[in-house]
């Protein structure tokens, strides 16, 4: 793809059963205003490697040498690396049954579908136990003390005998034919801070002169709580786009030099000091066109279906629990999607993909809203 304005990649951790709805939703936006976007959901593929059999021969040796060397004080961990080790002996059966897992042929039988989602969990279980310090499960993503302080994070990213997404991103960024104008990195949850921040630092080394932007409620959240995170600009990445990216993201790409004059929802970091941009008008959802998953391999998700995500919802209509965060990213504001337009949207990709499974990722979906749906969505 030439004159490519923007690359928006999803990267790890995250679910591994279906893609995620942050990139889809900005591209369908930037690709309808003009921009040529490309987006990669590294999440999946991460998964994938990280099963893997090239990965095999290191994960052993490593069990080996914890089988060996641990001594009593560490019986507990010993025995996993034991399990571990039975586990990865049969390693060519499991992956083949956690391979079934993205096949139909899986739901033939309850006994075939437990097979192939127990296999996939048990080959994470075994080659997380080889890892010094990663533990990779299906929905959740363990780092150890890792984030605990700036030097640490500095050396995580910085170590391939420690961090198992370096050498997958150094694959995947070498692998990268079309510079674009700015990278784009969308990261929603804790989880990924590590593997973003290793994806973008080794961005930067392929590619120096390209921006990177990473946005998402983590750093949005990031940049409003401390002045720490100023470290990580112009190492790691050039901007942080805070709260909704759609409006923000046109603005940042119609900016002939937005380190000189900002746009919208930026943090960027001038002069040694964090600057933070005025925050543009929300857009509202009958705005943003229907997601688009055109460049994702739809059939590399762990799920014998297809499933797509859909918002109905942005914010919540609650709003009053003191522990959540989710509607700071929307600007405490709640809107809904109209029931037609969801209905008419889920045609829209039903027709076009060949889907009729949807998940709704809604934190709150408003009973109103329940009472209508199914009398717009057409069984």
């Amino acid at each position: 793809m030439e004159n490519l304005d923007i690359h928006l990649i999803f990267p790890p951790q995250w679910s591994p059963f279906q893609p995620f709805l942050s990139t889809p939703a900005l591209k369908a936006f930037l690709v309808e205003r003009g921009f040529a976007v490309k987006q990669s959901d590294w999440n999946v593929e991460f998964y994938d490697y990280f099963i893997s059999r090239q990965r095999l021969r290191v994960a052993i040796d490593r069990l080996d040498r914890y089988v060996k060397d641990l001594g009593p004080e560490h019986d507990s961990y010993r025995n996993q690396a034991l399990l571990a080790l039975g586990i990865l002996s049969d390693f060519d059966r499991k992956s083949q049954q956690a391979k079934g897992l993205k096949s139909e042929r899986c739901l033939r039988t309850i006994d075939e579908f437990y097979t192939a989602v127990t296999a996939f969990k048990r080959l994470l279980f075994a080659f997380s136990t080889a890892e010094p310090v990663v533990e990779v499960g299906t929905s959740s993503l363990s780092t150890s003390d890792v984030l605990s302080s700036i030097p640490s994070i500095d050396e995580f990213c910085s170590n391939p005998e420690i961090n198992p997404f370096l050498s997958f991103f150094r694959e995947k960024v070498r692998a990268v034919k079309s510079e674009p104008r700015y990278f784009g990195l969308s990261v929603i949850g804790q989880e990924q801070i590590l593997a973003g921040l290793t994806l973008s630092r080794v961005l930067k080394e392929v590619f120096p002169d390209v921006p990177i932007v990473i946005g998402g409620s983590v750093f949005s959240r990031l940049v409003d709580k401390t002045n720490m995170i100023s470290h990580f600009f112009k190492k790691y990445f050039d901007f942080v786009l805070r709260y909704e990216g759609e409006s923000p993201l046109v603005e940042l790409l119609e900016c002939s030099d937005p380190f000189a004059t900002p746009s919208s929802n930026l943090c960027l970091l001038k002069n040694g000091k964090l600057v933070k941009t005025k925050l543009a008008p929300q857009v509202t959802l009958e705005q943003i066109p229907v997601p688009d998953f055109s460049d994702l391999d739809l059939n590399s998700y762990y799920s014998p279906e297809t499933v797509l995500p859909m918002l109905t919802t942005r914010g919540c209509y609650w709003d009053k629990c003191a522990f959540c965060y989710h509607g700071m990213i929307y600007g405490d504001r709640y809107r809904m999607l109209q029931p037609q337009t969801f209905a008419e949207t889920i045609e829209e990709l039903s027709e076009k993909y060949g889907v009729k499974h949807f998940a709704l990722n809604d934190e709150a979906i408003p009973p109103k809203l329940f009472t209508h749906l199914p009398k717009t969505v057409a069984p």
